[in-house]
């Protein structure tokens, strides 16, 4: 998926999520900010920071994961589900 199509899904993830609280654009717009840039971003004309997703995730009532989610894909990563290794102590080398 291409970077257009992927803001075009978290726009219309947006979208959807602002009316199932049953939320306005205005509405929405007057607890996260203006009313043309949510237009925007749920029009995927513009790209949300991770702070702004997760103001509009809480006001709706949903997750972040929600909000970027795309239908089809896997929803975890092994890569991420992994343990992370712990660091060797500071002032110790790791051992061979």
């Amino acid at each position: 998926m291409d970077w257009e199509a992927f803001a075009a899904r978290v726009g219309a993830n947006l979208r959807r999520a602002r009316h199932l609280r049953g939320l306005t654009l205005e509405q929405a717009a007057g607890g996260a900010g203006a009313t043309r840039y949510l237009r925007e971003l749920e029009g995927g004309a513009r790209n949300p920071s991770l702070a702004k997703l997760h103001e509009l995730a809480a006001l709706y009532g949903v997750t972040v994961a929600d909000l970027v989610s795309v239908p089809g894909a896997r929803q975890s990563s092994p890569t991420l589900d992994r343990q992370p290794a712990k660091p060797p102590p500071v002032g110790r080398k790791p051992k061979r």
